[in-house]
């Protein structure tokens, strides 16, 4: 199952967009593994989810690709 960001996750502060707006504590940090920036009470449990969801979908790649092999060449599987 993927989980997609909720709106309340990804930081949409000013200070992404404006040049005078700056924070004396940061308002989020990147996420490792997906790049968006992530309020900073949302970032731990985002993190490890977002890990754990690129580990689950780089599986499932490799199983198709695997599949795909199995079929052999032209993809039909092996002649009858």
């Amino acid at each position: 199952m993927r989980r997609y960001l909720t709106d309340l996750e990804v930081c949409h502060c000013d200070c992404h967009t404006m040049e005078g707006v700056h924070h004396v504590v940061t308002c989020c940090y990147e996420c490792p593994t997906c790049g968006q920036n992530i309020h900073r009470a949302s970032f731990n449990d985002h993190a490890q989810r977002c890990a754990e969801e690129r580990e689950q979908l780089l599986r499932e790649i490799e199983e198709t690709i695997q599949g795909i092999k199995a079929l052999g060449p032209g993809g039909v599987g092996d002649p009858v």
